[in-house]
């Protein structure tokens, strides 16, 4: 009953909001629909799901938000997932829009439109194109969202129009289904007309508007009424309650209900976009939760509002592009099927084109119902599994929607083993293959003589950041391999991989093969799946160095029917050695002798499964093993082979070891902590980890390098100078047999100077880089050798650390180690610092006090005489005062008082021409006013200030920042 009652008081609500419905302007646009305004929504497909299950039904949106970045297109392969994505929704043709950059999102200073508009990307707009043409449906294309946005995009106007034109005469000229949209962004500059490409290249102009504050700003209405005098139709681009959110009843007074009077004061407006996220997950965790469901009154509202306007909501694609076009009535021909090039072992169609000339694409349809879509006039199903039998037929469908009868179906009786990947022997030339690439490497995709070959022209180091990949799925039960044929420029490993695309990214197949210059087939193990899922097949090549060509012939996935293996006899493991009785030593085992009677042995895979220790082993999936055992006892070895259909086989050997060799010598071990550090140093030893293979006792002798000596186990040694000493254990068993052990010690100057100046006075000022070269300064310093790269994201103005990472070139503890969870900064406060905690690399864990050299990082030790030095050249930095001097010159060139203020703060510069700007954030990171001290030394501020914390960034023509702190009282 009382969730009827409040049910009930909702609805009372929505109905108080009572409007006149507004009649739309139509501009008759290329996909515009008359009287209706598209009803979209973003900005991920996780997301976009969300929101579109929470809609009523026939009310679900129209237009899906996604985003592409021009430069990082490898392959015209890009849009396979965003097609799989859309076509997810069944009935539903969902259109997307979708945004181009030609930029780094919040790095003005890497735009690059002007090299798309003289044409050196012309290849990656060839590959958007072969993208947006796969995607059998309208695409509305934002080339250069937020052209205005030059502190986040840098565009310049010449050159932004001049790339705006050239990506659009590419579309035309393929005469693909793309509407180009201009979009102009609320929170930008107030130039838009010297942006402007001409009407004749822009179909749809959009805004982009977050702050309520934008709804009605005189920029806004500017762009708006000139839209409108350009007869052209608005697309609200993005939007979202920035700073508001949406999970609170006032948040609609605040935001939403300015945001449906923008969309009913401007009947130009055809499309919207609302972003439905939780923003505090992202770069901006202080815009709010703008999901859509989380507070009840404005889900309530929300919806109350899209059905009483003239929102297009999501119907069929026949029902949709007869909006388009509603005088077309005359459906395209039947296609034929060109039985003469089928198999029915394989799952691919192919049939005559029909011969309409506005056939917009084919539907495929198995067993009656539509799986896919394609451009082409051929269909191979990916989602066939082997042993499978099914039928196969396919109609045509025209730009006006009208579906020709579907063609005869094909019957398919699939082998029980089938090659699972499309164009596995690169036949056609490199489709359906994508080369991605992340974190700043760079690789280059061909295709000649029915081959494929990457070149790393960037190597970072980490195996995923570069990789070829196709998707497919997989069946519980069914069993998997990769077999692949390749060779290298120069001798390199790869690694194959069949792995989630989706969280958690779980592998299934992992291995890591070496390559040669000769083509070499290799092989994974058989593998079988547990559950259905969607995965890539993938060659990671992040790992490989830069210059080296990896060529590939075939990538072929195999998969083995479940029933197929059921009837599979089941491979023999054979060790010929029986149970053996050895002195310690290496024992040498084969397996070759092992065989399969209806098939092929695929792997091998030995292991130690008992014994006193864990033995040295080589050769562990290779027929021929080693075992090493330096230790008495009974040790037991398995042999698990595994045949061509998945099923294995094992065979044991008890290896009885006696250590009656003569040879039997102790292993003398022992730690030493610290092994570095300022005098007097005291240092505690330990040898217990020194061992003899039968449990004979040992004598212990130290030389501890400073004149003195020890007998016992543990013991301690304290150093007085400064140096380097060798620490020397022998340890001897009772037969007299001896091993030694030594380590260095080194004692260091305490008046050693690596601080850089900190702690600092200021604030750390904003920095987002990546560093390739990591320096450990002074002494007791982690070991940093495997790390190939350090990346951080740190935000003064939004108060916001994005990203603190490091990648590793042997996956210890991780390839891509995420320390945001393991870190606790201030680094908005003066005297900035951080503390790591759970890294996984020793001796990094700790507290630091952080600065900036110039454009390098810097994290000094709080508590050991090291630092670390985050540099982007090869140079090592030199421990010396330098720095110091630096940041206090930098310091003294700004004074502010008095502090804290009830009135006025006085901010007084040393010379007001080195200053360029001076900007003011709130605690929160958000910036309130900016100050321009012109000849002014003296500059008086803060007295419309609430009480709070402020920070004030002295923006100086070297680009360097001074930070202070002001702080506001009652």
């Amino acid at each position: 009953m009382l969730k009827k009652i409040a049910v009930f008081h909702l609805l009372f609500l929505a109905n108080q909001y009572v409007f006149a419905q507004t009649t739309r302007n139509n501009y008759n646009a290329r996909y515009e629909l008359n009287d209706h305004i598209y009803h979209g929504a973003g900005q991920s497909y996780s997301d976009f799901q969300s929101y579109y299950n929470k809609m009523p039904k026939h009310h679900k949106p129209s237009m899906y938000m996604h985003y592409v970045s021009l430069k990082s297109l490898t392959s015209g392969t890009w849009s396979t997932t965003l097609k799989s994505n859309l076509a997810s929704f069944g009935n539903d043709f969902v259109i997307p829009q979708i945004g181009v950059s030609m930029t780094v999102d919040g790095d003005p200073n890497q735009h690059y439109e002007d090299d798309v508009a003289i044409g050196k990307y012309d290849q990656q707009i060839d590959y958007l194109i072969e993208g947006l043409k796969e995607l059998d449906r309208p695409v509305f294309l934002r080339i250069g969202y937020e052209f205005n946005g030059s502190a986040w995009n840098g565009y310049q106007a010449s050159t932004y129009v001049a790339s705006f034109k050239r990506i659009t005469d590419k579309i035309r000229v393929a005469n693909i289904e793309v509407a180009t949209v201009w979009c102009f962004s609320a929170d930008g500059d107030a130039d838009f007309t010297s942006f402007y490409p001409g009407d004749s290249y822009v179909d749809w102009w959009a805004i982009d508007i977050f702050s309520a504050e934008g709804f009605t700003s005189t920029k806004t209405v500017a762009f708006m009424n000139s839209a409108h005098s350009a007869s052209k139709p608005v697309m609200i681009g993005e939007s979202t309650p920035r700073f508001v959110g949406a999970d609170d009843d006032q948040d609609w007074d605040n935001w939403f209900k300015d945001y449906f009077n923008f969309i009913d004061n401007y009947p130009g407006i055809k499309a919207s976009c609302y972003i439905s996220w939780d923003w505090s997950n992202t770069p901006w965790p202080t815009w709010g939760n703008a999901i859509i469901g989380t507070n009840d009154l404005i889900r309530v509202l929300y919806t109350h509002h899209l059905r009483e306007r003239s929102f297009f909501n999501a119907k069929s694609e026949s029902e949709t592009r007869k909006l388009f076009s509603p005088n077309d009535v005359i459906a395209p021909a039947t296609p034929i099927l060109n039985e003469t090039e089928m198999n029915p072992a394989k799952p691919f169609l192919k049939w005559n084109t029909s011969n309409s000339v506005d056939t917009a694409h084919y539907i495929i349809y198995k067993n009656g119902s539509a799986i896919g879509t394609t451009s082409t006039n051929q269909f191979t199903d990916i989602s066939a599994k082997a042993g499978q039998s099914f039928g196969l037929a396919v109609s045509a469908i025209d730009l006006a929607g009208n579906e020709s009868p579907k063609s005869a179906s094909y019957s398919f009786e699939l082998s029980t083993t089938i090659i699972k990947n499309t164009n596995p022997n690169f036949e056609i030339d490199n489709s359906f293959w994508s080369l991605n690439t992340f974190e700043g490497a760079q690789a280059s995709l061909s295709h000649s003589n029915k081959s494929a070959t990457i070149r790393l022209d960037q190597s970072t180091g980490t195996n995923w950041h570069t990789q070829l990949v196709q998707a497919t799925d997989i069946k519980a039960g069914n069993t998997y391999y990769i077999e692949i044929e390749a060779y290298a420029s120069s001798s390199t490993t790869i690694e194959v991989v069949l792995q989630q695309n989706h969280s958690p990214y779980g592998l299934l197949i992992d291995q890591q093969p070496t390559l040669s210059e000769t083509l070499t087939t290799i092989k994974t193990p058989i593998v079988t799946a547990t559950t259905d899922d969607t995965m890539n097949i993938a060659i990671f090549l992040g790992q490989v160095s830069q210059g080296i060509d990896i060529t590939i012939s075939s990538i072929k996935l195999y998969e083995i029917s479940e029933s197929n293996t059921a009837n599979n006899n089941t491979p023999i493991a054979i060790i010929p050695k029986e149970n053996i009785t050895v002195d310690t030593g290496e024992l040498h085992l084969n397996g070759s002798s092992s065989f399969d009677s209806d098939g092929i042995i695929n792997s091998y895979k030995w292991a130690q499964i008992s014994g006193p220790n864990l033995a040295v082993t080589s050769g562990d999936s290779t027929p021929d093993f080693m075992i090493n055992m330096n230790k008495e006892g009974i040790y037991i070895v398995r042999l698990t082979v595994t045949d061509d259909k998945g099923a294995i086989g094992t065979d044991e050997i008890e290896i009885k070891v006696t250590g009656n060799s003569t040879d039997i010598k102790p292993v003398a071990l022992f730690t030493a902590t610290p092994i570095t550090g300022t005098a007097p140093l005291r240092v505690l030893l330990d040898a217990s980890a020194s061992s003899t293979p039968n449990d004979e006792n040992l004598t212990y002798s130290w030389d501890l390098g400073n004149g003195n000596t020890a007998t016992t186990v543990t013991t301690s040694a304290t150093y007085t100078q400064v140096g380097e000493f060798i620490i020397s254990l022998t340890v001897i068993n009772e037969d007299g047999k001896s091993d030694s052990a030594t380590k260095i010690i080194k004692v260091i100057d305490a008046d050693t100077n690596c601080g850089y100046g900190t702690p600092i006075l200021e604030t750390l000022a904003s920095i987002n880089t990546q560093y390739t070269h990591i320096n450990v300064l002074g002494e007791q310093g982690p070991d940093l050798s495997n790390i190939t790269n350090f990346t951080i994201n740190w935000s003064l103005e939004n108060n916001g650390l994005y990203q603190f990472s490091m990648n590793t070139n042997n996956g210890n503890p991780n390839y891509w180690n995420n320390f945001l969870p393991k870190i606790r900064q201030k680094f908005n406060q003066p005297q900035p610092e951080l503390t790591l905690t759970g890294t996984g690399i020793p001796g990094l864990d700790g507290s630091y006090w952080v600065t900036l050299d110039s454009d390098n990082f810097v994290m000094v030790s709080k508590t050991k005489n090291f630092t670390i030095y985050y540099s982007k050249t090869a140079t090592t930095p030199n421990c010396n005062k330098q720095q110091v001097e630096t940041s206090k010159t930098l310091y003294r060139k700004a004074l502010m008082y008095p502090n804290p203020s009830r009135q006025d703060f006085i901010l007084s510069l040393n010379n007001t021409k080195e200053v360029s700007r001076i900007d003011i954030y709130d605690v929160m990171g958000q910036k309130i006013n900016t100050l321009y001290p012109l000849n002014d030394k003296n500059i008086q501020f803060g007295k419309n200030l609430l009480s709070g914390i402020y920070f004030i960034n002295i923006v100086l023509n070297t680009k360097e920042i001074i930070t202070l702190k002001a702080v506001k009282t009652e």
